[in-house]
């Protein structure tokens, strides 16, 4: 029964000895998750970025979103990913395996974790920019009780993914979840703030 709980909420451990790393799937993660992370770095912006703009000046943040959507991509796997194989390159019982395809396949975990949280994480985030949180001071707990949440889920997510592909000691493997949801959140907060900055000086 527990089984079946995780395998609803976690996905099956099959599923993520099915990962391969192949270069193909990850660019298309990598679009994928810059686009997620796009999204909600606009998500309070949009009108004023896409609506009642001059020709060039859409076209203009069209292309700079486009350029966006790319290096947060690829700024989010290899801020997380590569330092986060080393580590468990550490904590394998299995020392030969390939260190490159390792570290696609954390990529690959990553980008699935951050697709099935998108939804859920999207819908807290509507609701927190369509409602004023200092005069809804409940709702904005609640509100960060669930962001909390989501980013336990994700961390869950990647961990079960870790642990269902690589052969971890058994001393280590309670290691992994808190490793893997406090690196996120450092890297997270980095990106954050690097986004927000990068935005503020090419869109109009």
């Amino acid at each position: 029964m527990f089984k079946n709980i995780l395998d609803v909420v976690l996905l099956p451990q099959k599923l993520y000895k099915k990962v391969t790393d192949r270069i193909i799937t990850l660019f298309v993660g990598v679009f994928a998750l810059g686009i997620i992370d796009y999204i909600f770095s606009i998500s309070d912006k949009l009108q004023s970025l896409f609506i009642d703009k001059t020709f060039l000046d859409l076209s203009k943040n069209i292309l700079f979103s486009l350029i966006f959507i790319i290096v947060f991509g690829l700024g989010d796997v290899i801020f997380f990913s590569v330092p986060l194989t080393d580590i468990i390159k550490k904590l394998k019982s299995d020392e030969d395996t390939d260190e490159k395809s390792s570290r696609i396949k954390i990529m690959k975990i990553q980008i699935l974790a951050n697709c099935i949280i998108f939804i859920p994480t999207l819908v807290l985030t509507y609701i927190s920019n369509q409602i004023d949180l200092e005069k809804n001071i409940e709702l904005s707990v609640l509100l960060m009780y669930g962001f909390m949440i989501i980013q336990i889920w994700m961390s869950a997510i990647i961990t079960r993914g870790i642990k269902s592909i690589f052969d971890i000691e058994q001393r280590f493997k309670l290691l992994i979840f808190p490793i893997v949801f406090f690196w996120y959140f450092i890297v997270g907060m980095a990106l954050s703030f690097v986004m927000e900055k990068l935005m503020s000086f090419a869109l109009i």
